[in-house]
């Protein structure tokens, strides 16, 4: 299986959820372990081509994309890169925003990570990767596969290409500290032995959309059983704050509220 049939199966569950827990599971291992276009990312020292940009600001001018999701991942980087977001156990910072999952132009499929979040306050020193759903159509199933899509590139354990997805892993870990001075180098052998966690975060409309109260068991055993078969742990987020804009700064801000783990 390759990007391109990953990224088809991924966008049927765009707007049908039916798909089988089973299936998706399925699909995911099929892609790790047959995966015909894994790739080594950002080789060699001091090449940032692919994760983190230096200069990063979090601006938003006027000319910018109008994306409501965009808006919320520069509001929440500008308001967490150093205060901690107070998440029931996963409390962490955000390091960056809209990261590209690429080595050139033309891999267009890898798309980019909503936001990334460090936890380094802790024992776990983790990575988390965040996919962000603003009064949004995709479906929840549709986001789980998205992030499984990122995330298949790091995935030292069940990757066909395990030494090469543990390097990944770690040129990753690596371009945080030279381009954003994240101090994780010490660290790096720690992370490098855990997953990142994968979080899916979206405001109330998009949960209502989603009727997320009544398919909450299925999303809870879909979780559950990811966990099991691959490791790989996964939150639920409700977004509750609203942003707001500082014209001075040109920047968005997170405004009251915050966030509130839902599984």
């Amino acid at each position: 299986m390759n990007i391109r049939e990953m990224t088809d199966f991924r966008n049927v569950l765009r707007n049908n959820p039916q798909v089988s827990n089973k299936i998706i599971i399925e699909k995911y291992l099929e892609f790790c372990r047959s995966n015909a276009d894994f790739r080594s990312i950002c080789q060699g020292n001091n090449k940032l081509k692919t994760f983190a940009v230096k200069g990063r600001k979090g601006e938003h001018q006027g000319s910018d994309s109008n994306r409501e999701e965009e808006k919320i991942c520069k509001a929440i980087y500008n308001s967490y890169s150093e205060n901690n977001i107070g998440l029931q156990g996963f409390g962490q910072i955000v390091v960056d925003y809209q990261t590209p999952l690429k080595n050139s132009c033309g891999d267009e499929r890898w798309g980019k990570i909503d936001l990334v979040g460090l936890i380094k306050n802790s024992s776990n020193k983790e990575l988390c990767f965040w996919e962000v759903k603003i009064d949004n159509q995709d479906s929840i199933k549709y986001a789980i596969v998205e992030l499984l899509i990122y995330l298949s590139q790091f995935d030292f354990i069940n990757s066909r290409y395990k030494k090469l997805a543990r390097q990944n892993y770690y040129n990753y870990i690596r371009e945080l500290y030279l381009s954003r001075n994240i101090s994780v180098h010490n660290n790096i052998i720690i992370f490098r032995d855990k997953l990142p966690i994968l979080f899916i975060a979206g405001d109330e409309k998009y949960f209502r959309k989603q009727n997320f109260d009544n398919d909450k068991n299925n999303i809870k055993n879909l979780i559950k059983e990811i966990k099991k078969k691959t490791d790989i742990i996964i939150r639920i987020i409700n977004i509750t704050g609203k942003k707001k804009y500082d014209r001075n700064q040109k920047k968005y801000f997170f405004n009251n509220g915050g966030f509130k783990v839902l599984l």
